[in-house]
């Protein structure tokens, strides 16, 4: 789950979320981005830097976006 004060970053990816040298996880990135509980849950999962990225919509169970997914984002983002 995102920071309630950080920026909601939709394009973010994994590569986004290494550190510059790409061999680890940006710390103070993950921490600042996600809650605490969630952050610690991405901290001890050791990235798998033979992967590439893909996009999965975060909203949707089936990480695809539609119609009905992003109309369930904005209701809750015009309730908070």
């Amino acid at each position: 789950m995102y920071r309630q004060d950080s920026e909601l970053n939709l394009s973010l990816m994994v590569a986004d979320l290494l550190s510059p040298l790409g061999n680890w996880w940006n710390v103070g990135l993950i921490r600042q981005t996600f809650t605490d509980e969630d952050a610690e849950r991405i901290l001890q999962i050791k990235p798998n830097l033979h992967l590439q990225d893909t996009k999965i919509w975060g909203f949707a169970k089936n990480g695809c976006y539609d119609s009905r997914s992003g109309y369930k984002l904005l209701e809750s983002l015009d309730e908070a």
